[in-house]
């Protein structure tokens, strides 16, 4: 009889007794081929950050409003999930002096 071998992440059952990841484990995070790791772009760094790191009911900074953005926090776009923080619209532009660049145009239209 056959020894059953599992995945060494998830645990699930392998159908290639040779395999030591199941497929979806094995195309992963540093497994892949594609990975780039800390040379990755701007809206890889964005979707790798939303998929790890847990979006908040409230926004981080006022915790009035729901979050929709990520927003990072040190301006190094680095692979570091603690560098990033869900804030509401408003919170973010304030953040960035986007909303001081709209106010100055206020009523000049």
């Amino acid at each position: 009889m056959p020894k059953e071998n599992f995945c060494i992440d998830c645990g699930k059952k392998l159908v290639d007794p040779r395999s030591k990841r199941c497929p979806s484990c094995s195309t992963k995070g540093k497994l892949n081929g594609l990975w780039k790791g800390n040379k990755a772009g701007y809206h890889s760094l964005h979707e790798w950050i939303r998929n790890h790191k847990p979006k908040p009911e409230f926004c981080e900074k006022c915790g009035k409003r729901k979050p929709f953005d990520l927003a990072n926090i040190s301006g190094k776009y680095k692979r570091d999930i603690n560098d990033f923080e869900w804030l509401c619209r408003k919170c973010h532009m304030a953040k960035d002096g986007r909303m001081q660049n709209l106010k100055q145009y206020q009523g000049k239209v």
